[in-house]
C-alpha cells in the first residue's frame, strides 16, 4: 500500500491546508504549523481559564495561567514550579513591585510569541522580561529601545539598561551619546544626570567631538543648570576637561573669563599645567602618556579627509556617511604646498600660484570652517616637506623658483611667528618628511638629481645629522610610520618612477627593503 500517496490524496480532500503545511520523509509526517496550532490553543484555554494551574497575583490583578508554559519560557517559573520552595506547591504567586499589565503581556508572549510594544510599555516589560529571565522577550525589547535612540533619551536608556543588566543595550546607548555628544549634552536629560554620570560620559576618549572647547562647553552647561548646588563639585569636574589641548586664546579668553579653574583654588595648577604645555612645547612628549594630554579619538571616526591644492577647490571626504563634499576654498591658489596639523588647525604653506613661488601660510579651522592667513615664511617655498613636532611646525626644504633649499622654519602658532632654525646639510625639494620618535626626518628628495641621503633633526640642540642612506636615490616620496618603523614608497630615481620600498629601523640604524607596490608612483599622497 502507497501509504505516502494516500496521504497526498487525503490533503487535497482536505483543502484547509497549503501543500507546504506538511513535510514527508519515510514513514514520518510533520505538520510545520503544529506547534503555533499547538500555542494558539493553549492560549485560547487560558483564556476561557480551562485547565489553568496557576493564579498570579500583581498589584491586586489576578493573571491566570498553565505552570507548564510559564516553566518552559522562564528559567524563575521553572525554578519555582520545581523546587521545593513554598509557590511550587500553592495555586496563586504573588509577584510584587511589577506592573501588572507588563506581566500579562509576558505571559501572553510566553503563549503566543507576539507583543505590541510601545514607547510607554517597553520599559516596564523589559523590567519584567528581566526579571523572569525571558531572554527572547528581553531581546525584542531592547531591539526596540535601540530603534528610539535619541539625543533627548539615550542617556536615561543606557541607564536604564546597566541597571538591568542589559549590558549591550548599555554599550550601544553608550555609543550614540558620545557619537552625538554635542546634541545629547544640550538636552534636558544631561542636565538632570547625577554627577556619576557626567563624569563617566565626559572621560571618555571616544568622544564625538573636534575640540576639547566642546567637552568644556558642555561640562559648563551641566555645571550652571543648578550652579549653586553643583560648585562644590567642579574640581571633580575640572579633573577630567583636558584643557592643554584646549586652543590658547580660547584658555584665556573664555576659560579664565569664566572661572571654571581660577574660581577654585584646588584647581589653579590645571591652568598652569596648560600654561606649561602650551608655553614650553619641548616638554610635551614627556606629558603626552598622561589622560588629560590625550587627544579625543574621535568616536566611530569621526575625522575628515581634507584634500587640497592643485588646480581645484579643497574637497573634504568623510568616512561615516562615505561621501565627498566640497570644502570652504583657501584665500590664495597654491599647488605644490605642503600641508600640516597643529593642534587640530590645518595648515597649507607656501607653494606656487601660477606664478611665482610664494611664501604666504593660510589656517583652516575645521570647526568654523573658515580659512585665515597666519604669519608669512622667510622664504618663498613649494614642493616642502611639513611636519609638526613638539607643538610646532615645521617647513623643511623645499624649492624657491630658482634652486633647492636647504633652510627650515618653525612656526609657533602662540606667538604667530616663523623662525629659521638650522638649516639642513643638503638642499632638498620633494623630500620625504616626518616625524619618528620626537626626531625630524628629511628623506630623499631633488637636489639637481634624486637624492639617497637622510637627515635627522633633533629641536633640542637645533642640530641636523645624516644618518644612513637609502640603498637607492628617490624624490617624490610617500612617507609614513608604522610600529616604529618608517617605511618610505616609490618616488622617482632619476630615470624611472619606481614601486620599491625601503623600510629604517630607528634602533638598528638601517634601511631593509620590503615587497614592492604592484604599480610605480612618484608624488603621491601617504598616510598610516
Amino acid at each position: 500500500m502507497d501509504l505516502k500517496r494516500k496521504v497526498k490524496r487525503s490533503e487535497n480532500i482536505r483543502g484547509s491546508s497549503s501543500v507546504t503545511d506538511y513535510s514527508e520523509s519515510g514513514s514520518i509526517i510533520l505538520r510545520v504549523q503544529h506547534a503555533q496550532s499547538l500555542l494558539t490553543a493553549l492560549e485560547n484555554m487560558r483564556r476561557r481559564d480551562e485547565l489553568c494551574d496557576v493564579e498570579l497575583i500583581v498589584a491586586g490583578k489576578e493573571i491566570k495561567a498553565h505552570r507548564v508554559v510559564l516553566a518552559a519560557v522562564s528559567p524563575y517559573f521553572n525554578a519555582m514550579f520545581t523546587s521545593d520552595v513554598v509557590e511550587s506547591k500553592q495555586k496563586v504567586v504573588h509577584l510584587n513591585d511589577l506592573d501588572p499589565l507588563a506581566v500579562h503581556m509576558a505571559v501572553e508572549f510566553a503563549y503566543v510569541a507576539r507583543v505590541n510594544l510601545t514607547v510607554d510599555n517597553v520599559q516596564s516589560l523589559l523590567t519584567v522580561a528581566t526579571l523572569l529571565q525571558m531572554d527572547t522577550l528581553v531581546e525584542k525589547c531592547c531591539y526596540f529601545l535601540e530603534n528610539e535612540l535619541h539625543p533627548s533619551n539615550c542617556l536615561g536608556i543606557r541607564r536604564f539598561a546597566k541597571n538591568h543588566g542589559c549590558f549591550v543595550l548599555s554599550k550601544t546607548a553608550n555609543e550614540y551619546a558620545m557619537r552625538n555628544f554635542n546634541h545629547t549634552t544640550q538636552m534636558e536629560e544631561f542636565f538632570q544626570c547625577p554627577l556619576e554620570e557626567v563624569l563617566e560620559l565626559l572621560s571618555e576618549d571616544s568622544l564625538h567631538v573636534r575640540h576639547e572647547e566642546e567637552v568644556y562647553e558642555a561640562a559648563l552647561r551641566w555645571m550652571n543648570f543648578k550652579k549653586h548646588e553643583r560648585l562644590k563639585v567642579v574640581p571633580q569636574i575640572a579633573e577630567i576637561i583636558r584643557f592643554p589641548l584646549m586652543a590658547w586664546e580660547f584658555l584665556v579668553t573664555k576659560v579664565l573669563d569664566d572661572g571654571f579653574i581660577t574660581g577654585q583654588g584646588d584647581n589653579c595648577h590645571l591652568f598652569e599645567e596648560a600654561r606649561m604645555y602650551h608655553l614650553c612645547p619641548q616638554l610635551r612628549s614627556d606629558m603626552k602618556h598622561r589622560s588629560r594630554f590625550r587627544p579625543r579619538k574621535l568616536y566611530g571616526q569621526a575625522e575628515c579627509i581634507y584634500v587640497m591644492g592643485g588646480e581645484v577647490n579643497p574637497e573634504q571626504y568623510d568616512p561615516c556617511s562615505d561621501k565627498w563634499t566640497p570644502a570652504a576654498s583657501m584665500i590664495e591658489h597654491r599647488s605644490s604646498v605642503g600641508v600640516g596639523v597643529l593642534d587640530g588647525l590645518l595648515y597649507a604653506v607656501g607653494g606656487y600660484n601660477g606664478q611665482v613661488t610664494i611664501n604666504t601660510v593660510e589656517r583652516y579651522n575645521p570647526r568654523t570652517e573658515e580659512w585665515n592667513m597666519v604669519a608669512e615664511m622667510n622664504t618663498a617655498r613649494s614642493m616642502l616637506g611639513v611636519a609638526s613636532l613638539n607643538g610646532q611646525l615645521y617647513a623643511v626644504g623645499g624649492y624657491d623658483g630658482v634652486t633647492d633649499l636647504s633652510s627650515v622654519e618653525c612656526y609657533n602658532n602662540q606667538t604667530n611667528q616663523w623662525q629659521l632654525m638650522s638649516s639642513m646639510k643638503t638642499p632638498r625639494s620633494m623630500a620625504g618628511v616626518t616625524v619618528l620618535n620626537d626626531v625630524l626626518f628629511a628623506v630623499g628628495g631633488c637636489n639637481h638629481q634624486s637624492l639617497e641621503s637622510v637627515e635627522i633633526y633633533k629641536p633640542e640642540t637645533d642640530t641636523w645629522m645624516i644618518v644612513a642612506p637609502m640603498k637607492e636615490p628617490r624624490s617624490g616620496v610617500g612617507i609614513a610610520v608604522i610600529d616604529g618603523l618608517l617605511y618610505v614608497f616609490g618616488g622617482y630615481n632619476g630615470t624611472d618612477y619606481l614601486n620599491s620600498v625601503e623600510v629604517f629601523h630607528p634602533q638598528k640604524k638601517r634601511w631593509t627593503s620590503a615587497t614592492s607596490m604592484k604599480t610605480n608612483r612618484r608624488r603621491f599622497g601617504c598616510c598610516s
